[in-house]
């Protein structure tokens, strides 16, 4: 990555509010499974284990800052779903099945929507959720 475009992401990052931050993992998420995808395609065994390495610690950061307490129910269906994408990807890494990432990559893409059109739907501000009382 260049020096101009490292700078244009720290620049979009620190304009991002938590749920963005999010959105934002999600979208490196895909870029990576794709990026292993092709890599398998190449038969590129480097490639694919530094995008599946990727991969995994994005899933893992995504889990690791879950609150269960607080998050109910859904946390914990979140938190179930990142065992699993951490799970899939170890999987793909050993068997090389582009179908298992292909089909990772649409549950990835499915979440990522939703948690967009949460961003749209929820002010980044929480105190002015408590100024609508």
């Amino acid at each position: 990555m260049t020096h101009a475009a490292r700078a244009y992401t720290q620049l979009s990052v620190e304009g991002t509010g938590p749920i963005g931050l999010v959105v934002l993992l999600y979208d490196n998420a895909l870029k990576s499974l794709h990026q292993a995808r092709r890599a398998i395609e190449a038969n590129d065994i480097e490639r694919r284990t530094q995008h599946l390495n990727h991969a995994l610690r994005i899933v893992a950061h995504l889990q690791g800052t879950l609150d269960l307490e607080q998050g109910g129910e859904v946390a914990r269906t979140l938190s179930q779903f990142y065992t699993y994408a951490r799970a899939r990807i170890l999987e793909v890494s050993m068997t090389n099945s582009q179908e298992k990432l292909t089909d990772l990559a649409s549950h990835f893409s499915t979440l990522r929507r939703a948690w967009q059109d949460v961003e749209t739907q929820v002010p980044e501000d929480p105190k002015s959720l408590t100024d609508r009382t």
